[in-house]
């Protein structure tokens, strides 16, 4: 293979691709020697800086040893981990998202009641497709994927994984149903949005509207299934009450919120936004939950501690990820799945 041409990749990525090529088509196993760094300078007419920041990076990875005065050798098992748990979790954490958390913690809560020797290992999504074609080099005791909530690298990922003969399975919402044609646990969106529209019912208010944004296709499901709920009941809905994140600004939404007449229940279709409606509603004068009520969804740590309690519903994440880890087992077990998901349930707290 040719080296990349100077706007393309850096050289030693190249040439650490072509290294780890080496290792698989020779079928080099743990200890075997390798290509010396004056080796590789002379095969693939590099420099000597090349060379050996492409060697550094493979051993950072676990890929290869050096021994000073002896040569360079193949590593062993760079990973025990058998199941990989992928996600663009740091996407995630960068949102403050907590779910990716919840999820992982529901795995270890599993590992710590079961004996057995599976393992989880998180890897980022962009990571894993960047190593998805030499797999399992990288994770030589991998057996199975678990995606959560990650739809890129379901997608990219699963053609390589059924030629691997390696088990997968996704974890998230139905949005992504006619996506995913693997073993699932997927919650119902219209679900977790009829459960909040029965919450703010049996609280009497008397109106009802939604606040919202549509900047992931979870959302706009979310939006679109609250209308949707509405017109199914026949219940009614003022256009007014229809509040978009990005039409109204924070002062625009404070101000209409003080103009609010009626006792009025709002769903917000995520933690986020119902934090937003609950501190500009007090800012507007507004008695939370007695003149505006307000339920979010994915009942966050923090919905607890504002200075009026987010009620939210809650996505069973820590219980979901109990079965997800075990029925992945049971797939590379070759034994038979379980069955069910666990419940949605709303978490009552002051804001409504």
């Amino acid at each position: 293979m040719a080296p990349p041409k100077k706007d393309e990749e850096p050289r030693y990525i190249w040439l650490k691709k072509e290294l780890t090529k080496i290792i698989i088509e020779e079928k080099l196993v743990a200890h075997d020697i390798f290509l010396s760094q004056p080796n590789i300078i002379k095969t693939f007419k590099v420099t000597i800086t090349t060379a050996r920041k492409a060697l550094d990076d493979m051993e950072k990875e676990g890929l290869i040893y050096r021994i000073h005065g002896k040569g360079t050798y193949v590593a062993p098992k760079s990973q025990t981990h058998s199941i990989l748990i992928v996600s663009n979790y740091n996407a995630q954490i960068r949102e403050r998202h907590f779910a990716y958390m919840r999820f992982m913690a529901g795995i270890m809560d599993y590992l710590d009641e079961e004996d057995h020797h599976y393992y989880p290992c998180s890897i980022n999504s962009e990571k894993f497709l960047e190593k998805l074609e030499h797999l399992e080099l990288y994770y030589r005791d991998i057996k199975g994927v678990i995606f959560f909530r990650d739809m890129k690298g379901y997608s990219q990922g699963k053609k390589i994984l059924e030629e691997k003969g390696i088990p997968f399975y996704f974890y998230g919402s139905d949005t992504y149903c006619d996506e995913v044609d693997s073993p699932s646990i997927m919650h119902e969106e219209k679900q977790v949005v009829l459960t909040g529209i029965e919450k703010i019912l049996e609280k009497k208010y008397q109106a009802m509207g939604i606040y919202f944004n549509d900047n992931n296709p979870v959302r706009k499901k979310r939006y679109d299934d609250f209308l949707a709920i509405l017109q199914e009941k026949s219940l009614p809905l003022l256009k007014e009450n229809l509040l978009s994140q990005k039409d109204f600004p924070r002062d625009e939404l404070i101000k209409k919120l003080s103009g609010i007449k009626e006792r009025t229940a709002f769903f917000c279709v995520d933690d986020w936004l119902g934090t937003e409606l609950v501190n500009c509603a007090v800012l507007a004068g507004k008695k939370v939950p007695e003149e505006i009520g307000i339920i979010g969804v994915n009942d966050f740590p923090f919905c607890s501690l504002l200075i009026t309690p987010l009620s939210s519903i809650s996505i069973p994440l820590f219980e979901d990820a109990r079965i997800c880890f075990e029925n992945m087992i049971r797939m590379i077990e070759g034994e038979k799945e379980l069955e069910g998901k666990n419940e949605i349930k709303v978490v009552e707290r002051a804001s409504l």
